[in-house]
């Protein structure tokens, strides 16, 4: 296609084309993977951590008349126990015994993980 064509066609640019080798196609099929599966992990975190404060709220809501203000203080609290997970803080595990010491609820036995 000449000069003429493209400009007429409305093509501006010529669409680049790359080489790659074996190795090199391998490596960006590798890392478009990788990506995905980082995006994918992360919705899926995402959407288990919705659903169990949802239900949470809903619970807290119709078994114990929690109204707005203490449904807020319980998603504010509860974001907050997130945030210090996933910063490293504390791990699951800090927050199951705590749970025991303080109650005597042995949660390991309930919630199979």
């Amino acid at each position: 296609m000449n000069r003429a064509q493209r400009r007429k066609a409305g093509i501006k640019k010529k669409v680049p084309t790359y080489t790659f080798n074996q190795e090199q196609l391998y490596a960006e099929i590798k890392k478009g993977v990788e990506q995905y599966r980082e995006g994918l992990k992360e919705e899926m975190g995402t959407q288990a951590i919705r659903v169990v404060i949802f239900a949470s709220l809903l619970i807290l809501r119709d078994k114990w008349g929690f109204g707005k203000k203490r449904l807020q203080d319980f998603m504010y609290e509860f974001a907050e126990q997130v945030e210090c997970l996933k910063k490293g803080y504390v791990s699951l595990e800090d927050m199951i015994n705590v749970i025991e010491e303080e109650t005597g609820l042995n949660i390991k036995d309930l919630v199979k993980f």
